[in-house]
């Protein structure tokens, strides 16, 4: 019961809430538009963005280092941190910028932020929830991928921010 109510449903709310928005914009998010989110020429300028991609990085390192480690109750646990702060967070922060009439730019890049995080930490997680990652990838990227099929993400091009992460917890510990 727990691992459903921590783990599954955190992953199959954020990509419902993706899919639910996208679908009725219209959006079509392509691999290579969400790598935009992500390289350091292209950072997006959204202080929740930039938050979530760093905190999303985190969490890919804390799974590796974990996995490496054969510590999997250590990346299941970063796991579920990271979903908590995605939807709990993330999501709740942004809905007004998905909410929007038009498709600005703005709305854009949270749709890619969006995109990147849910197959980032797919890839992540896949080991541990293989069902469902499988399931939200497929639904992420078309019903030829596999996220068991493809490598361990590489977070590298993801900046580094230690203090908005620091700064960004403070608050939400606040709150």
């Amino acid at each position: 019961r727990d691992v459903v109510r921590l783990n599954i449903k955190p992953l199959w709310s954020a990509f419902n809430f993706f899919t639910l928005y996208a679908n009725a914009d219209g959006i079509v998010v392509s691999k290579e538009d969400a790598a935009l989110a992500t390289h350091d020429s292209q950072p997006t300028t959204n202080m929740l963005d930039r938050y979530i991609l760093a905190k999303c990085k985190t969490a890919v390192m804390q799974v590796r280092a974990s996995m490496d480690a054969y510590d999997t109750p250590g990346a299941a646990e970063a796991i579920t941190v990271f979903f908590d702060v995605l939807n709990n967070w993330y999501i709740r922060r942004s809905r007004p910028r998905f909410w929007g009439e038009e498709l600005t730019a703005d709305k854009q890049a949270a749709y890619n932020t969006l995109f990147t995080v849910l197959s980032l930490m797919c890839r992540a997680a896949a080991p541990l929830l293989p069902f469902v990652t499988e399931a939200v990838y497929r639904g992420l990227h078309g019903d030829t991928a596999s996220v068991h099929l493809t490598d361990f993400p590489d977070v590298s091009g993801i900046a580094d921010e230690f203090a908005l992460i620091a700064d960004m917890d403070w608050v939400r510990d606040v709150c």
